[in-house]
């Protein structure tokens, strides 16, 4: 038996104006470790490689992605964790030089519900500080081809007295191409707390955040003489902090057969 992939049955009181078609074609692998040594000591680790490639209908250049990510956790005694995260991420929207990022960040935690002093509270289930920091990558807002030079045709005219000789087209200049364009990133630090209480009814986090987003790439006016035109070109030029509080409750609480839930959500951002 055969089914037919991508049919589309329009019903006979309605009508299709246009369709879109996006392909991606992606794989991953992947190698891990874990073992626990003396009943104290949790290790593990994870390798993976990701791949994916994008195709849209009317659109010819692909997007291409390829990613090696590594990932390391410690934990002693079911208190104390680290973790430390690297990933060297690729993408074909920059010029072979600055196609690929390394990202790195680590991160520490302290689960207080596990020390003695709070393992037998009747009303903490679970505590946990915590921080973390990291140099993060991206290009999703990046355009394509901004290292080469781009041109656009915007009309045409012919020779001849009476306008019947040859065609001729002529072309705009629309940006120059910048070889060194980057990747945008970003240095993040986060630190909160997060926790479990009242018999697991009660769900709380709250986070202070801290990012710096830089090379963040926008456009840049060279100024030429009149004889020439005004040029642009795409360039890591700017940059933005942002920090501020955020924080997450939730509540469930058993009414006779059913489950009350409630949740409250709240962010309190810096610029």
């Amino acid at each position: 038996m055969y089914t037919q992939m991508k049919k589309t049955d329009v019903a006979t009181s309605q009508s299709r104006k246009s369709t879109t078609l996006q392909q991606t074609l992606g794989w991953n692998a992947f190698a891990g470790y874990e073992n626990t040594f003396n009943q104290k000591h949790d290790v593990s680790a994870r390798l993976t490689y990701m791949y994916s490639k994008t195709t849209n209908q009317g659109v010819t250049q692909d997007i291409i992605n390829a990613n090696y990510a590594l990932r390391l956790n410690y934990m002693y005694d079911r208190r104390y964790a680290v973790e430390a995260d690297m990933a060297l991420m690729g993408s074909n929207r920059f010029k072979p030089g600055n196609k690929y990022f390394f990202s790195a960040a680590g991160g520490l935690a302290w689960i207080l519900s596990n020390e003695d002093f709070l393992k037998d509270n009747e009303y903490v289930n679970f505590l946990k500080l915590k921080t973390s920091a990291g140099i993060l990558g991206y290009d999703r807002s990046t355009e394509h081809l901004l290292y080469e030079r781009a041109w656009s045709q915007d009309g045409s005219f012919r020779f001849g007295t009476t306008n019947n000789g040859a065609t001729a087209y002529y072309s705009t200049f629309v940006r120059a191409g910048n070889p060194n364009l980057k990747w945008e990133k970003a240095a993040e630090w986060n630190t909160g707390v997060e926790g479990l209480f009242l018999n697991n009814r009660l769900y709380t986090e709250i986070n202070y955040f801290r990012e710096k987003h830089t090379d963040i790439i926008g456009s840049v006016d060279a100024s030429y003489g009149d004889y020439t035109g005004n040029f642009t070109y795409q360039d890591n030029m700017g940059s933005v902090l942002n920090h501020g509080i955020e924080g997450m409750f939730t509540l469930e609480r058993p009414y006779q057969r059913l489950v009350l839930f409630g949740r409250s959500q709240f962010r309190m951002v810096k610029e």
